[in-house]
């Protein structure tokens, strides 16, 4: 069956941010992160995504052509360069922030500000506004971490991007990663290829 021109440029679009992320991205793991982000936004699995560029991806990174490519898979973005700490001038990141609109970009932008400056309250507007599954939100936020088992354990190692609860891990996967990963096994060959790369992490 043939594609449709709409499915044609999507496969295009998103093959191009691939390679745009793979020639930057300093490791196989900040490819598949940067891009699982990405995908989220513009498939609608995610409202919002913040992610970053370090000093030494942003030799390689060309940050407008970066927003075109944004652009082309109906995402905004607002930058935003933060230091990491410490006195080096150079250690800090290219922070970024992204939505189907520059107004919902900005809200990310401030609610990540408060979340940084300490206010917890926005834990889970924050969790909400990045998709993750209701029952994984709220595992997280009654978690104590001093408390996790060996189980709990095995659990996140082979999760990616947010702690999973122990009653509802398949259906949370089915309902977040299962549908990032399947459009980048179609449209992103580089990063599929590190995903499948990197042993012991659940890809079904």
């Amino acid at each position: 069956m043939e594609k449709s021109r709409e499915t044609q440029e999507l496969e295009a679009n998103f093959k191009k941010m691939d390679a745009f992320l793979a020639e930057v991205a300093e490791f196989p793991e900040f490819l598949v992160r940067d891009m699982a982000e990405i995908v989220g936004v513009a498939t609608g699995v995610k409202q919002v995504a913040m992610d970053m560029f370090l000093p030494t991806e942003l030799i390689k990174a060309d940050l407008e052509e970066f927003r075109r490519l944004l652009h082309a898979l109906g995402i905004r973005v607002v930058f935003e360069r933060r230091a990491l700490g410490g006195n080096d001038p150079m250690n800090f990141g290219e922070y970024y922030y992204l939505a189907k609109t520059h107004d919902e970009a900005l809200i990310a932008q401030t609610l990540f500000h408060r979340l940084w400056n300490g206010d917890r309250l926005t834990d889970w507007e924050i969790a909400n506004l990045l998709g993750y599954p209701q029952t994984a939100i709220e595992y997280f936020l009654k978690r104590n971490p001093e408390n996790d088992t060996e189980v709990d354990k095995a659990r996140m190692e082979r999760n990616r991007f947010y702690v999973h609860s122990p009653e509802h891990e398949d259906e949370e996967f089915k309902s977040y990663e299962a549908k990032i990963y399947e459009t980048i096994r179609l449209f992103c060959p580089e990063t599929w290829k590190a995903i499948c790369a990197e042993k012991g992490k659940r890809l079904e």
